[in-house]
């Protein structure tokens, strides 16, 4: 078999340890919601509660209704009021315990954006269930909601993508790419968090890279050796210049609340420099310039000494230190450009808030940003020049052991290493199939659980879904009668009696905004309504507008004197007064 044909056979079935190992990494984090922690515990009444993490499905939602805050007018009018919106959802949940069970909950926008969980019908996320054998529960819409699988399935295509174009090299670079994440996982983090300098961990990290990345993508050899020195120069430049700036700018290493959140996680039990850590977050993030710088220059000196035996080693450091220069303006370009789109948002917050660029300059998130651009275009300057200055005194020889210029012919690989990557790959493949039939059978449908398939039947009009509500609301199951009351107002968007249910149902569970909204449509549809007079005087009641409920309950009285229950709600919240002046209608 030639090696064209192992090339092909390798790059096909590293696709295939690709699409299963996306898979499987998607099946073994929903395995991990399906063996969720439930924690026990009792309510005041003494009633056991079940509380378990889990996968839901969003089933529908209702549009947001906003409510204004009242809070201190924010000086900036360009921000207007503080408001919070809250939107009703009913939920399918996936794994665990309630696995196919429906649940309602409300999904809370808050001002802030970063506190939200954008979602859409069919949209996954991350829920906190409560539930009671008496019907009582509590869902919590997690602000992380469920990215993992499309981020998943976007790495691997572009793997896959790169292994179809670069064939042998793709194969190469995936591997080198696991390879990263490793080292991440089992070398960089593990010493800094035993306490290990992070400075010392970020060199052990980086000189492993470099000689993996190295053999992995160019193979071994005087240039691979050559475009590591030469990369070891540049971060170490670049160290220097971050350890002598953070001084003076009085860097304390927060820069945003991942930094606070690993400080509180850690305690006391890690002693971690936050500055020092920065530091090996700068040398993590130029690493693969320099390297890539390295073996450019590496590859230019080797090849001019290769063609040319007779050069002189001034002559091939000239030719090395003007390929460093086109070399570096480019890939500065690129780092600055990375490091503009990265930080467009905060480059336009002096705009926006009305401040002055020199504040945002003097912030100590924007100053580490530019120390690290610094730093990196540094290390860059200083990664040519010392690369060619190794590649020279490699591959340059001296003008009197010159010798004449002869053809070189560039050597191929041997066929074995591919042999031996096509093995590795089968076995991966076995692997990785025989764990993907493992959690799919931990994953089947849980025995008694609602499947969900028919979530509401398909009815002609909105009396019927209205109908079909009220019939769940007898049963208790709230998320099958919002469903139901959402499916009548998408065909009759002025059915009262839908509104008026739902902003009880709402009340019930204490969303005020939104049973708020619905009670005044309902109002408006059905203005001469007993029963919906008093479901508005309940609403305020519980929003704390007493003097609104009081009216909305002698209306319902007005409009029926044998509302009994509005009459028990005037007693209960007014006392015999308002009680007296119901009855004298």
């Amino acid at each position: 078999m030639n090696r064209r044909s192992l090339e092909n056979i390798a790059a096909a079935a590293a696709i295939l340890v690709v699409v299963l190992a996306a898979f499987l990494a998607v099946r073994q984090t929903h395995l991990w919601f399906e063996r969720a922690e439930v924690h026990r515990s009792t309510d005041v009444a003494g009633n056991d509660l079940l509380a378990q993490d889990a996968l839901a499905e969003v089933v529908a939602l209702a549009e947001p209704v906003t409510d204004i805050l009242d809070v201190p007018t924010r000086t900036n009018p360009r921000r207007g009021p503080a408001q919070n919106r809250y939107q009703p959802v009913v939920l399918r949940v996936l794994t665990g315990i309630n696995r196919g069970k429906l649940f309602l909950a409300n999904n809370i926008l808050h001002f802030k954006p970063s506190s939200n969980a954008l979602i859409g019908k069919g949209s996954l996320v991350h829920v906190s269930v409560t539930t009671s054998g008496h019907g009582v529960q509590d869902v919590l819409i997690c602000k992380p909601i469920v990215r993992y699988p499309l981020l998943i399935y976007l790495i691997a295509g572009l793997l896959c993508a790169v292994i179809l174009f670069m064939r042998a090299r793709g194969v190469a670079f995936a591997g080198a790419l696991a390879f990263t994440v490793l080292a991440s996982s089992f070398v960089l983090f593990p010493l800094i968090l035993r306490g290990f300098s992070p400075l010392g961990a970020a060199a052990i990290y980086a000189l492993l890279m470099m000689v993996m990345l190295t053999l992995f993508l160019g193979g071994a050899g005087k240039k691979a050796l050559a475009a590591i020195l030469g990369a070891c120069g540049g971060l170490i430049v670049s160290v220097v210049v971050v350890l002598a700036a953070s001084g003076p700018l009085k860097l304390s290493g927060f820069t945003s609340a991942f930094s606070v959140a690993l400080m509180e996680a850690l305690g006391g039990d890690v002693e971690l420099s936050f500055v020092r850590l920065l530091v090996c977050g700068t040398v993590i993030c130029i690493l693969g310039i320099v390297l890539d710088l390295g073996v450019s220059i590496a590859s230019a000196v080797e090849k001019v000494s290769m063609e040319n035996r007779g050069i002189r080693r001034s002559a091939a450091l000239k030719a090395g230190m003007r390929m460093s220069r086109d070399v570096t303006g480019t890939m500065l370009l690129t780092l600055i450009f990375v490091w503009a789109g990265s930080e467009l948002h905060a480059m336009m917050l002096p705009r926006g808030l009305g401040i002055s660029f020199r504040e945002l300059l003097n912030t100590e998130a924007m100053a580490v940003e530019i120390l690290r651009l610094v730093a990196g275009g540094v290390g860059l300057l200083a990664t040519g020049p010392i690369t060619a200055l190794v590649s020279v005194a490699f591959f340059a020889r001296t003008g009197h052991s010159a010798r004449p210029l002869k053809q070189v012919k560039e050597k191929r690989l041997p066929a074995w290493p591919l042999t031996v990557v096509i093995c590795v790959e089968a076995a991966l493949c076995i692997v990785c199939g025989r764990m993907l039939l493992k959690t799919a059978g931990e994953l089947s449908p849980a025995s008694g659980a609602e499947t969900g398939a028919v979530i509401t039947p398909d009815l002609a009009s909105a009396d019927d879904y209205y109908s079909y509500a009220v019939a769940r609301l007898k049963e208790g199951n709230q998320p099958r009668a919002a469903l139901a009351l959402w499916g009548a107002l998408a065909l009759d968007p002025d059915h009262g009696p839908a509104h008026r249910d739902l902003a009880y149902l709402f009340a019930g569970r204490k969303w005020f905004p939104p049973a708020r909204a619905e009670i005044d449509q309902a109002l408006k549809l059905l203005p001469d309504d007993s029963h919906t007079h008093y479901i508005a005087g309940v609403v305020m009641a519980w929003q704390s507008m007493p003097s609104e409920a009081e009216r909305e309950l002698k209306r319902a009285l007005e409009l029926d004197p044998n509302n009994a229950n509005a009459s028990e709600a005037l007693r209960a919240l007014f006392g015999a007064e308002a009680d007296g002046a119901g009855g004298g209608r």
